[in-house]
């Protein structure tokens, strides 16, 4: 090798060595500085916790449905990977697994396969295929249909959420019949009415939302006077509305976190302090290692589950029984999935985006 071949290979290794060095030093820093968080004075103890109404859940890659949480029920299906809606009568679970669309009854007594599904979001759309949603299911109020959308790719600007070439569809259990209901469907989110109407949000040709209504015949724009606050008597001039939907990803009411700066957080059912998180230090600052983002009441509010996967002494769900003060650890990879809907949850607007959670 020449002498001026030398010198470009020297640079050209000086040239990767820094970036290289530099990135190694970064990771080392915050190897270092990292603290974690967690739980204080961490005493699990071991105790039964039954509920009256059994729910669904699922331990690993196991759906399971009992009134405790516990290996030893029967696998009813894999476990859901998007988007669980159990049924208003807490019977049923429609969920997406390997991109299939399932409705499973926790009782064992029927398991359907609605419909193959596929992704609005996905960055390669095979254009002109058509297929169903992942996700905007929506059960009906007596638990027997299930409402979903279909669409065709088309080549769009990002996602293709108020796509004209969708349609409505709806999934009756008697008969396993899958019928049209509605077509187009350009809708963003929607929620039911009374008998067969149907509210969906709409985009508007300025790129604002509309609130518009399907009475099994026609389609007409409720009137508003604000969009993002609809009275309930404004949807309906013939008669008194009672709006269904089924909310997904509702944080438990009655459970809050206490904080302060520079301190531990407790976590707060009711006016009863539970637990104390220490506060951890990683590369987005200071923060606690419990939510309440994937957390909820089991039936009956006795028993909290509470997540604590990123705790940096215990990964995993706590079961909290609220009565003793106890709580336990449960086994990896245990998901509770419960669906509350607006005969269940009372404070809610009606928006022309569609029903948010007060």
């Amino acid at each position: 090798m020449d002498k001026s071949s030398r010198r470009f290979a020297l640079i050209f290794a000086v040239v990767l060595g820094v970036p290289a060095a530099l990135l190694g030093t970064a990771f080392v820093y915050l190897y270092v500085s990292f603290v974690p968080s967690n739980i204080e004075d961490f005493r699990p103890s071991t105790f039964e916790a039954k509920t009256e109404r059994p729910f669904f859940y699922s331990i690993g890659g196991s759906l399971k449905y009992s009134t405790q949480i516990t290996s030893d029920a029967r696998t009813l299906a894999p476990a859901p990977t998007l988007f669980p809606l159990v049924s208003p009568d807490h019977t049923k679970i429609a969920f997406v697994s390997d991109k299939k669309l399932l409705i499973v009854a926790g009782d064992g007594s029927y398991a359907h396969q609605v419909a193959t599904v596929d992704d609005i979001f996905r960055e390669q759309k095979p254009i002109g295929k058509t297929f169903f949603r992942n996700f905007e299911f929506q059960w009906t109020r007596d638990s027997r249909s299930l409402y979903l959308v279909k669409d065709e790719y088309y080549d769009s600007k990002g996602a293709q959420l108020h796509s004209a070439k969708a349609e409505l569809w709806r999934f009756d259990l008697d008969g396993n019949k899958l019928n049209l209901v509605l077509k187009p469907f350009p809708a963003g989110d929607y929620f039911l009415g009374q008998r067969s109407g149907i509210y969906f949000s709409a985009a508007t040709a300025d790129g604002n939302l509309i609130l518009r209504y399907f009475d099994g015949r026609t389609v007409r724009d409720v009137k508003a006077e604000s969009s993002w606050s609809i009275p309930l008597d404004h949807l309906n001039e013939a008669f008194e509305e009672t709006p269904f939907f089924s909310f997904t990803g509702q944080e438990p009411s009655g459970a809050t976190f206490n904080s302060q700066p520079d301190k531990s957080a407790q976590l707060i059912i009711g006016s009863k302090t539970y637990l104390s998180f220490t506060q951890g230090n990683g590369i987005k600052g200071h923060f606690y290692c419990a939510s309440l983002s994937d957390s909820l009441f089991l039936p009956e509010h006795r028993y909290f589950l509470l997540d604590t996967d990123y705790c940096g002494n215990y990964q995993g769900r706590l079961l909290i029984d609220t009565d003793t003060g106890k709580y336990q650890t449960l086994p990896k990879g245990t998901r509770v999935y419960l669906t509350r809907n607006t005969d269940e949850i009372s404070h809610y607007r009606i928006t022309s985006g569609g029903i948010l959670p007060n």
